[in-house]
């Protein structure tokens, strides 16, 4: 980075300010903002490309154009663009126009500057781009060839367990993210007893049963589930409790699964059951 050694600068040595001194000034600056926008924009810099920095929106239709103010870097320079608004016609475009004006503004007391010669210059220039009406090369460039930075950046593309979608374009990126622990449904069934008129596995007695719900838009899904009993009688808890049940997921759909309830000892008495589960998505 460009900078001035002022540690020969004291009470009573002085440094004369030249012509190189402001030109090494200005070009530091303008070095430093060039690389900052130029990062921005990443490889795909082109010098030949105006980029928008900020404003530049054109809120009229057809032929008409009305541009916002706002600000081009364009060549490794900075231009403010005041607001325009024209109509083109025939062969002519909107295109953008370098222009050099100079700050004469009273209150700034700048321009007009008296040199040590009695000679009278404007030397405080004012470097714009002005969008009018005319042939399409005839100014810098055309309007239609301007980028705007933020779109400029490449979509990212993100892969990894548990990303489902990502979309969008910089600065707005929206990642939908499936947790691995996303709950699909809650909910209970009745079974009652499976009874003694089940397929008879071992010593015991299997019942199926298919258990239906709204639909989940997909079957992969872990079960978690309980069989709860319904008795109302303490004797009759410890019946169901005595049976020991056991439970086997069967096939998942989006919207049913089916499971299989044995009661180990068929005759144990009847039993009033419920099975409550949990559905996890599996991702």
């Amino acid at each position: 980075m460009r900078k001035l050694d002022t540690s020969y600068i004291s009470a009573t040595s002085g440094m004369p300010i030249k012509s190189g001194t402001l030109n090494h000034l200005q070009t530091a600056y303008q070095e430093a903002i060039a690389a900052a926008v130029q990062g921005l924009i990443g490889q795909g810099y082109s010098s030949s490309i105006p980029y928008i920095l900020i404003g530049c929106i054109n809120s009229g239709s057809g032929s008409t154009y009305n541009i916002s103010d706002g600000a081009v870097f364009f060549n490794g320079e900075v231009y403010i663009t005041p607001a325009a608004s024209f109509t083109i016609g025939g062969s002519n475009v909107a295109v953008g126009v370098l222009t050099t004006g100079f700050d004469n503004t009273p209150a700034d007391n700048a321009d007009p500057v008296e040199f040590t010669d009695g000679s009278v210059y404007n030397v405080h220039q004012i470097r714009t781009v002005v969008f009018q009406a005319g042939l399409s090369g005839s100014g810098a460039f055309n309007f239609a060839s301007l980028v705007a930075i933020n779109t400029n950046i490449p979509q990212l593309a993100l892969t990894g367990s548990g990303l489902a979608v990502v979309s969008g374009t910089y600065p707005n990126i929206n990642v939908a993210v499936a947790s691995p622990n996303k709950i699909l449904r809650t909910s209970s069934v009745s079974i009652g007893d499976p009874g003694t008129s089940g397929t008879v596995i071992s010593s015991g007695v299997a019942s199926s049963y298919t258990v239906s719900f709204a639909d989940v838009g997909t079957a992969s899904y872990a079960i978690a589930g309980e069989l709860v009993s319904n008795s109302s009688t303490t004797a009759g808890q410890i019946s169901d409790a005595s049976n020991n049940f056991v439970v086997i997921a069967g096939s998942k759909t989006s919207n049913s699964f089916g499971i299989i309830v044995k009661k180990k000892d068929g005759s144990a008495g009847t039993a009033n059951l419920s099975f409550e589960f949990v559905l996890s998505a599996i991702v």
